[in-house]
């Protein structure tokens, strides 16, 4: 069998997108990462068979399937910096609401520099405040 230039350049595009389908990451799949290590559990996200996009009331989507919009609840197993070293990985990520039970904010928080709407929301027993570092957030237009 004969391989000409062009069959070459197939061959290598063709391993190429097989390669990298293990490399590139979804949004849905950084989403179920943060499910996965934060929460262990996701019964919601089973049920629309991983598509977070499908998730009411959870995640927002734009039309190639960015998370814009999504609220997080804080676990003993997750840290308020793993979280947002998560959060970071999704670009298009917006706007989000996270749930903190009894975690300060870090100063991790000024890596979010996508996001244009930040609700963080204690419960009744504890509140932090807000590091400075927040400041560096120059897209935030609501906190």
């Amino acid at each position: 069998m004969f391989l000409n230039h062009k069959n070459i350049i197939y061959s290598i595009l063709i391993i190429f997108s097989v390669y990298c389908t293990g490399i590139l990451a979804t949004d849905c799949d950084i989403y179920k990462n943060i499910y996965d290590s934060c929460y262990k559990y996701n019964k919601n996200l089973e049920e629309v068979n991983g598509n977070c996009c499908n998730l009411k009331n959870e995640v927002e989507c734009d039309i190639q399937n960015n998370i814009t919009y999504a609220i997080f609840y804080s676990t003993l197993s997750c840290t308020f910096e793993s979280l947002i070293e998560q959060l970071v990985k999704l670009p298009k990520l917006r706007e989000t609401v996270i749930y903190l039970d009894d975690k300060p904010i870090s100063s991790t928080i000024q890596n979010l520099t996508q996001i244009k709407k930040l609700k963080i929301k204690y419960t009744l027993k504890n509140y932090y405040k807000i590091p400075k570092e927040i400041g560096n957030l120059v897209n935030l237009e609501e906190l």
